[in-house]
């Protein structure tokens, strides 16, 4: 669990991490799969000076209120010496910047090694929910395990990516920062409830993009076809999480086979995936490579 890049002394630089697969779904027990990204990232820095976000002796209050095993009495000494998480993640994009924070304080002043997978997410999932109220602890682990997670029903699963199936997969930034809880409640209350044989059919070809993805193979689908079956029901069963702008795109790749897009966590804005099909990617948009 030690990433590439490592800040002087006791910290560490950490990436953010990017959801591959399974938005939404897995709010109804399908599996998703997420993976490390270190184009963004941050970590903590002492003698940073002022850090206006948030709070730290609230946010050191409420995880000494969650009993997280923490070594306090040093956090608090480095916070008093100008203790800062400074980080170059888009706030608001899905990306996961809270997620790097707590994975930062965790890695630098944890008092109990956790190997296990799903007991390392339960403790990152009571830190994050300082910012999100409630919190999966996927991001933080996948961050701070710096490997790529395959997110059942039942457990966390650490897994290899095949990377070299990723070379044609990039980050399309929206210009649009979103806050993911009214979309969520969108999908909890009027998607999934009326959509279900729709929702089970994307299931099943997001299904089919993880085993191909971690497994390298599938059961005679190749990734164009998965991600042009994708790509059409998200266009309409998830119009309200994709702005206007970014369906007209959206729909060209569709119309012109050059390019496949779905969504990227919650939508809404942030950033979104597209697959690259025909070495014809759209103009005067802005793209990251995977």
């Amino acid at each position: 669990m030690v990433p590439k890049d490592e800040i002087a002394g006791k910290y560490k630089r950490f990436g953010c991490k990017v959801l591959l697969v399974g938005e939404y779904l897995v709010l109804n027990g399908w599996s998703s799969l997420a993976m490390p990204y270190d184009t963004f990232g941050g970590g903590l820095e002492l003698n940073g000076g002022d850090q206006a976000e948030f709070s730290w002796n609230h946010l050191v209050d409420f995880l000494i209120e969650k009993d997280i095993p923490l070594n306090f009495t040093e956090l608090k000494k480095d916070l008093s010496s100008g203790l800062v998480f400074r980080a170059n993640i888009p706030m608001g994009y899905g990306l996961g910047s809270s997620g790097a924070l707590v994975a930062s304080l965790y890695d630098a002043y944890h008092t109990t090694s956790i190997q296990n997978l799903n007991d390392l997410k339960l403790i990152l999932a009571r830190m994050e929910s300082f910012f999100h109220g409630q919190s999966s602890g996927i991001d933080p682990l996948v961050i701070l395990a710096n490997q790529g997670v395959l997110l059942t029903p039942e457990r966390a699963i650490s897994v290899n990516i095949h990377h070299e199936l990723l070379k044609n997969w990039y980050l399309l930034d929206s210009g649009i920062s979103r806050s993911s809880t009214a979309f969520i409640k969108h999908y909890r209350e009027e998607l999934y409830p009326h959509h279900t044989s729709e929702i089970t059919n994307l299931a099943a070809h997001n299904g089919a993009l993880i085993e191909l993805l971690t497994q390298g193979a599938t059961n005679g689908q190749d990734q164009s076809g998965i991600w042009r079956a994708i790509s059409e029901i998200q266009l309409t069963l998830f119009s309200k999480m994709i702005p206007q702008h970014i369906q007209e795109v959206w729909q060209r790749g569709l119309e012109t086979d050059a390019y496949y897009m779905k969504l990227c966590g919650a939508g809404g804005g942030g950033f979104f995936l597209l697959y690259n099909n025909q070495n014809e990617l759209p103009e005067n948009i802005h793209l990251l490579k995977l």
